[in-house]
């Protein structure tokens, strides 16, 4: 599983942040049949989505339950999802698990973009590790926050909303406030709650090979503190690196202005702090596959996910 964490270490001033990117921008290299060639359109539809995990059992905080894991029965979840879908891209929705982008099909090959577990099972479980001291990966791509190693949004339901529904484009959100807390985090995660109001707008248009994303993060405290925030993705199936699956000219292409902290895949990567304005010179897959970044005066990122 290809696998890449962007994740944003800052102090939240009293008003919002905002990140934006075309998540995943797709080059339309192949033919489209005549028919098609007439004026495209964007669609909006509700549907559903089964999951399979192992069996397990939480409390009321996502507290696990010690002995409650049972590998050898298999049960099934069924989610309500969103698809927005093009001539080029099928893209499915899932907010009530984690407000993620759960698939990416490009439509001329039929090639799903992203990673999911076929059975989930929960993991790291008492090793004081995640802030609710175990997870459990379904894939896609989520954001969460306001922690490190996931955060604790990733498994909570976030508000879908139709934000623009129209032939030419659709955008949606999906929103939460983090307004609660587990008690028994372990010690390196923020006690209570930090009352920031996370909205992750999606964005499809017509005729374009390419998901828009755009966060917005709302300080509701009226006084600046530290945060984090991660994008957590999971890219290609199983894909080998040296044979790449992920359509040729995949890429992530992101407006930076700031980069720190991290944990760098390629030699030339840097986790270094950078002032503002000082954005990103490379990014690309490193010989793992992972993509990776290092700083020059450059506004853009666009971090190529082929060999993810």
């Amino acid at each position: 599983m290809g696998a890449a964490a962007q994740a944003w270490r800052a102090a939240l001033p009293p008003v919002h942040a905002c990140f934006t990117a075309s998540l995943l921008a797709l080059s339309a290299y192949h033919a489209v049949p005549a028919a098609a060639q007439e004026r495209d359109t964007v669609s909006l539809t509700e549907s559903t989505i089964a999951w399979s995990t192992a069996k397990y059992a939480v409390t009321a905080e996502n507290d696990f339950v010690d002995g409650s894991l049972d590998t050898k029965t298999i049960v099934d979840r069924t989610f309500r999802t969103y698809v927005i879908e093009n001539r080029y891209l099928k893209v499915t929705l899932l907010p009530a698990f984690g407000g993620r982008i759960l698939s990416i099909i490009y439509k001329p090959t039929g090639h799903e973009q992203l990673y999911r577990t076929e059975v989930g099972v929960p993991y790291g479980m008492k090793g004081r590790t995640f802030y609710y001291d175990w997870m459990m990966v379904y894939g896609g791509i989520f954001p969460t926050l306001p922690d490190a190693e996931h955060g604790k949004t990733w498994l909570k339901p976030w508000e879908f909303a139709v934000v623009k529904n129209s032939a030419d484009e659709v955008t949606v959100s999906m929103s939460i406030i983090d307004d609660f807390a587990y008690s028994g985090a372990p010690p390196q995660f923020r006690r209570g709650a930090s009352g920031i109001a996370a909205a992750y707008h999606v964005t499809l248009k017509a005729g374009r090979a390419a998901l828009d994303t755009r966060l917005v993060l709302k300080n509701t405290r009226g006084e600046a503190f530290d945060y984090e925030y991660w994008t957590c993705a999971t890219f290609a199936p199983g894909s080998d690196p040296k044979q790449p699956k992920a359509t040729g000219g995949a890429e992530i292409i992101a407006p930076i202005t700031r980069r720190q902290g991290g944990r760098p895949t390629s030699p030339r990567a840097t986790s270094a702090p950078r002032p503002a304005g000082a954005a990103l010179r490379n990014c690309g897959c490193s010989r793992t596959g992972r993509p990776w970044a290092s700083p020059m005066p450059r506004r853009t990122c666009r971090a190529a996910i082929s060999g993810a």
